[in-house]
């Protein structure tokens, strides 16, 4: 019996590799349309495409181990259950958590491979904006370094790297018009640095347009926390809320016929999918990482109580 049982999880731990990477393949081609543009781009150097380009492919990565992964191993103990394995380890008393435990460790460690594999692609970055922006303009100043008669376009902040004087152009965010041309831009924790800057803003009725030099300026409360604990958090609840969605086959297991664990799922991992997306905007802490687990616990909850409203279908 338990080589079945190893044979069983082996089984949906191929169904989970298998979904990780056909939703890795479709995230690696959003990836490759998102970037196709800037890729043609006559004013945009490769040097600037690839720092965002890998945080394009870490977050697609993530993204299938969110989705992906938890889908095909659900798939693969279903197919598991279709076969007839699972019905025969049912019917000889093997508890539905004693199987999901057998399997499960070979999920969590298959999400720490992603998870740690997205964070070493992306860097310390992923989840802190500013680091991104400041690795975005750092790759510009490179290019202008050994092309000084170039302009380096930054197309995900919007700015230009006027390489012959050597300024960083944009838009200053904001309700009125105006622009910024600064010498210097790096993000320090936890502030802005600028170098030598001058704004124009567009001002009132007397006096149109208002010009502002600044010899060097520092802009706090814009830097996210700092990047390298708020990327290890990440990867610390990416797999545990693929561990919580893992569980799902309990419920699963108890109703073997039923898809409705399959629909949760689903469900769950999209819900954690749009909780990173708001985490990674936000200034929380790296603690707040910890809700992304809340998702995939609240589908499996709801599955376990629907799972026991009708008794199992083997002793039926």
């Amino acid at each position: 019996m338990s080589i079945t049982l190893r044979w069983v999880s082996q089984r949906a731990l191929r169904g989970a590799i298998v979904g990780l990477g056909l939703a890795a393949c479709l995230g690696a081609f959003g990836a490759w349309v998102r970037l196709l543009p800037w890729m043609f781009a006559p004013d945009v150097p490769w040097s600037v495409i690839w720092p965002f380009a890998r945080v394009l492919l870490a977050s697609g990565l993530e993204l299938a181990l969110l989705i992906g992964a938890p889908l095909g191993w659900l798939a693969g103990w279903i197919i598991a259950a279709e076969r007839g394995e699972v019905r025969a380890l049912l019917a000889l008393g093997v508890r539905p958590a004693r199987l999901a435990c057998q399997g499960l460790p070979h999920l969590i460690l298959l999400g720490i491979l992603v998870a740690g594999g997205a964070r070493w692609l992306s860097g310390s970055v992923e989840g802190a904006p500013a680091q991104v922006l400041s690795q975005l303009v750092a790759a510009g100043e490179a290019h202008c370094a050994q092309h000084p008669g170039d302009v380096a376009d930054v197309p995900v902040a919007g700015l230009v790297e006027h390489c012959a004087s050597g300024r960083l152009v944009g838009r200053i965010p904001g309700s009125r018009p105006g622009w910024f041309a600064v010498s210097r831009l790096r993000a320090s924790e936890p502030q802005l640095e600028l170098g030598a800057s001058q704004f124009l803003i567009q001002g009132g009725e007397s006096r149109p347009w208002l010009r502002v030099d600044v010899g060097e300026a520092r802009v706090r409360g814009f830097v996210t926390p700092k990047a390298a604990p708020r990327s290890a958090a990440r990867v610390v609840a990416l797999v545990v809320a693929v561990g919580c969605l893992g569980l799902l086959v309990v419920p699963l297991l108890r109703r073997p016929g039923s898809l409705s664990p399959a629909i949760l799922a689903l469900v769950g991992s999209t819900g954690a999918v749009v909780l990173l997306k708001q985490l990674d905007r936000s200034a929380l802490s790296s603690a707040a990482y910890a809700l992304l687990a809340l998702p995939p616990l609240l589908v499996c909850a709801m599955a376990l109580l629907l799972a026991r409203r009708r008794p199992p279908l083997v002793s039926q």
